[in-house]
Order: C-alpha cells, then sequence, then structure tokens
C-alpha cells in the first residue's frame, strides 16, 4: 500500500548584479547619390551574473528581471562638394535595445532619430549633425532554456544587451557617400542604477530509500531453505521517498539483474513520480525450481521526478536476493533405488543357545541437497524381536546408518513381527516437510536340540499362515514405495 505525500513546492534563490555602464556604437554608409535600408541586429555588450549550482538541487524554473536604461544618439557624416545642389544627407534611425537570457528577452521602448546634414556640413563630424534620445528596459520574463543558466559547482551566466531595428540614409544627388553613426550607451553611469536579477526555482533531490525511516539504498532479502517444488514464495520490500513538499519526486527508469535468474521476480517493474515522504510495498517471489543456492541481485534505478527540470540525478537501490533449494529425504534399505520393505530371517535357532543380532542399514539416497531424516515413532507387534533403531535425530542426505535386530531364542516354536518406522524429513523451519512409512519383518524358528529339526513339508504347513502374512506386508510395503519414489 502507498502512502501520499502533500504537492510539491520549489524553493527560490535569487542573485543580482549592478553593472557599470555599457557602451557601443555602429557605422553604416551608402556610397553615392540614392537610399539605402538597413536592417541592424548587434550586441552591446554583456552583464555577468551567478548560475544555478545544481549540487544544490534540480532547476525547475527561472525568473528573470531588468531595470536600466539606455540612450542613443545617431549622427550622419559623408563626403559632399563645396558647392552646388543635392548636398544633402538624411538618415532616418528606428532603433529597440534588448537584453536577453535563458531564451527569455527583456525588450525596451524605441527610439526613433532623424539625423541630417547640408551642403558643406556634411563633410564634418557626426557629432555636429547628430540627434539624441533614450529609452528605458523594464520586465520580468520566465527563461525557457533552463540547461544555460545552470552548472555543476560555481560559475556565471550571462545578460545579453542587443540593439535591433531599420536605419535608412537617403543620399542627395552630389553626395559622394554618406553614413550614419549610431552610439548607444547602455545603463547609467551609476551602476545602482543598473539592476539585473535572476530568481531560481529548484527542487531537492529526491531521496529513494528501501526505508521509509531512514536512508537505506540496499538491502538483503533471505528466502532461506526451501523445498524443491513447493510453489513460489514471496517477501515484501518498500521503496519510499524521504523528504519534505520541497522534494522532487521519485521514478523507477530502469532495472539491472546480475545473473538474470528466472527464479527469482519482482513486482516492482514500473513506477512514476512518488512523492516524497511516500513509500509504496511491492514483492519479490521466488520460485524454488532449481536445486541447490540461488542468488540474484536487482539494481533499480530511480531518477528524480521533475518535468523539465534541469539536473535531475540518479540513484540505485540495491536488492540482493538469495534461497536454497533442497530435495525432500529418500529413506531406502538399498543404496541405490527406493526400497521401504527389509526381511530379517534368523533362520532356525537352538533353545537356549543365546541371542543372535542382525544389522540392517538405512540410507538417505541423496546429497547435500536433500533434506535430512529423522525417526518421529515405530511399532512391532510382540515382545520377541528388539531394535536398537529406537532414535534417530538427523540422517544427512547422502549417508547412511548400520541398526540391528535382536533374537534371544528362549522359547520353541515359530517367531514372527512387523516393525513399522515412521520417519520424516528433517529440515527445521522449512515447511512442507514430508513422512516416510519403511517396515522391517522379521522371523526366526526356535528348536530343541533332543528332536529333529522339522522336515520341508512341516515347515511348509507351519510357515503358511507366515508366508502369508510376509506376501501381505510387502504388497503394502511395495504400494508405500512406489508412493514414495512418485514423490521424489
Amino acid at each position: 500500500m502507498a502512502t501520499r505525500a502533500q504537492a510539491v513546492v520549489p524553493l527560490q534563490i535569487s542573485f543580482s548584479a549592478s553593472p557599470t555602464q555599457l557602451l557601443s556604437n555602429f557605422t553604416q554608409t551608402r556610397v553615392g547619390p540614392g537610399t539605402s535600408d538597413f536592417t541592424n541586429v548587434s550586441t552591446i555588450g554583456t552583464v555577468s551574473i551567478t548560475r544555478f549550482d545544481l549540487t544544490t538541487g534540480i532547476l525547475v524554473g527561472a525568473q528573470a528581471t531588468v531595470n536600466t536604461s539606455y540612450a542613443l544618439t545617431a549622427g550622419v557624416t559623408g563626403v559632399a562638394p563645396g558647392n552646388g545642389s543635392g548636398r544633402t544627407i538624411d538618415a532616418t534611425v528606428n532603433q529597440t535595445a534588448s537584453i536577453s537570457i535563458g531564451g527569455a528577452t527583456i525588450a525596451g521602448s524605441s527610439i526613433s532619430l532623424a539625423p541630417k546634414c547640408d551642403g558643406g556640413d556634411c563633410n564634418n563630424s557626426p557629432n555636429n549633425n547628430s540627434r539624441s534620445g533614450t529609452g528605458t528596459i523594464s520586465g520580468t520574463a520566465t527563461l525557457t532554456d533552463l540547461a544555460s543558466v545552470a552548472g555543476t559547482g560555481p560559475g556565471t551566466t550571462l545578460f545579453t544587451a542587443r540593439s535591433s531595428g531599420t536605419n535608412r540614409i537617403v543620399n542627395g544627388a552630389n553626395i559622394t557617400s554618406g553614413s550614419v553613426v549610431s552610439n548607444y550607451s547602455l545603463g547609467s553611469t551609476t551602476p545602482a542604477s543598473n539592476q539585473y536579477s535572476i530568481t531560481y526555482n529548484y527542487l531537492k533531490f529526491s531521496a529513494p530509500s528501501l526505508s521509509p525511516a531512514q536512508v537505506q539504498t540496499s538491502q538483503t532479502i533471505d528466502f532461506g531453505t526451501v523445498f524443491a517444488g513447493s510453489g513460489p514464495v514471496s517477501q515484501n520490500f518498500t521503496v519510499a521517498n524521504l523528504g519534505d513538499i520541497n522534494t522532487a519526486g521519485t521514478s523507477l527508469i530502469g532495472t539491472g539483474r546480475a545473473t538474470n535468474n528466472t527464479n527469482f521476480s519482482t513486482t516492482l517493474t514500473s513506477l512514476t513520480n512518488l512523492a516524497a515522504g511516500a513509500s509504496q510495498n511491492f514483492q519479490l517471489a521466488f520460485n524454488p525450481t532449481t536445486v541447490g543456492t540461488n542468488s540474484e541481485t536487482f539494481t533499480f534505478s530511480m531518477q528524480d521526478y521533475a518535468p523539465g527540470g534541469v539536473g535531475l540525478k540518479t540513484t540505485p537501490l540495491v536488492i540482493t536476493a538469495n534461497a536454497r533449494v533442497i530435495n525432500h529425504a529418500n529413506p531406502s534399505f538399498d543404496p541405490l533405488v527406493s526400497d521401504l520393505t527389509t526381511f530379517l530371517n534368523f533362520g532356525n535357532l537352538q533353545l537356549g543357545s543365546g541371542p543372535v543380532t542382525l544389522d540392517f542399514i538405512l540410507y538417505n539416497i541423496g546429497d547435500n541437497n536433500s533434506a535430512g531424516l529423522q525417526l518421529i515413532s515405530f511399532t512391532n507387534l510382540t515382545s520377541n524381536f528388539t531394535t536398537n533403531f529406537t532414535q534417530l535425530a538427523n540422517l544427512p542426505g547422502g549417508q547412511s546408518r548400520i541398526f540391528s535386530m535382536t533374537f534371544d531364542p528362549g522359547t520353541l516354536g515359530l517367531f514372527q513381527d512387523i516393525f513399522t518406522f515412521n520417519l520424516a524429513d528433517f529440515a527445521p523451519q522449512v515447511p512442507g516437510g514430508q513422512n516416510y512409512t519403511l517396515t522391517v519383518t522379521t522371523r526366526a524358528l526356535v528348536f530343541d536340540g533332543t528332536e529333529p529339526v522339522p522336515e520341508p513339508g512341516t515347515w511348509l504347513t507351519m510357515l503358511t499362515g507366515f508366508g502369508l502374512i510376509g506376501v501381505i506386508s510387502r504388497r503394502r510395503a511395495a504400494v508405500r514405495s512406489r508412493a514414495a519414489l512418485q514423490r521424489l
């Protein structure tokens, strides 16, 4: 579930400058009688001001303000004969000053001048045949090219002052050449009167974290040990954006995986603009299909969310996932195949000849990626036979243990028993363990040494009942054995 935060509010920082007066001039000339029109765009000068330092945050907007004056003086001069008619130079000057920064322009008022000369005066300095006008540049503009006023670390950016407009020169019939000279002065001779400023709107960098309480950019998720084929398991993790209302949102722009282990997957595949102060839960899932140690490292690339902003930062969030997959135990009386029943025949024993012991071996077929095997309980039918297989805490995969059955021939007759051993997977705290049933069938015949051992026909009659029991026992065991194999 996600938590929400308030709408983001940019911070502001402002810088100002009060430069000295800027001076500039340009000349345009018409050779011979007639009229010439000129389109003029020229740079008057530049003013330095502090740029936005991208180590401070993300620049999301800026406004520039200018308040200054400018003056234009235009004069005409040329080459004219000493006498005669047609010795005039007439000029029309229409110019506007403007100041630009970051794709925005603040224009001043237009100045129109009409300097002229006649006769011999046209050979004099243009200062003798001039007109003057003044204007102001005052206003605020929103910058559209934020990248041009930003940089990493301290530095400056520029206001650029330009003049633009049209000039016309009309030379009389006897004028050899005529020129108009324009002189600009931008700003007052008193720097304090020349006001330039810029205000930057910025956001703090987002603070993506795997914890809503503190900065945490890495996390390990351990699925522990699970049985193969037991189905997907999942764990939750949280992505948070620490900060306040002055902090940018954060978005997922890419996901990297170290090993491409397809047993791991995540629901964090898309995330756009997780606001500061908010968090959202996701899942990491593991499907235990590959036995052994499984691992994967996810690197989630989180980037500041500030559309149109300059200086976006990317922060990696890293989650390492681990899991161990094991097979179920495979108990057997055979080291190669699953065999859940065995038969111990003590044979023909003379009365009072003393206890006889037969061994049997219990195997856990598998390896170190198999569950261990533990004895839960056992039952048998009589007290004629005893066993030392009464406890088993853990028989690891790939190992075996020797146990024994003991019979004391103290009474004449035919003796038999069926031991049923109830075992289970030994894998502490691993859900989904299985149970197993193994049987050991025993038989012994005790005779008196003064009497002959029964003939085979007599044996057949005596053992008919026992044989039927043995057959039934083996059939039941075979069914259990097949079931156990199906579980593997």
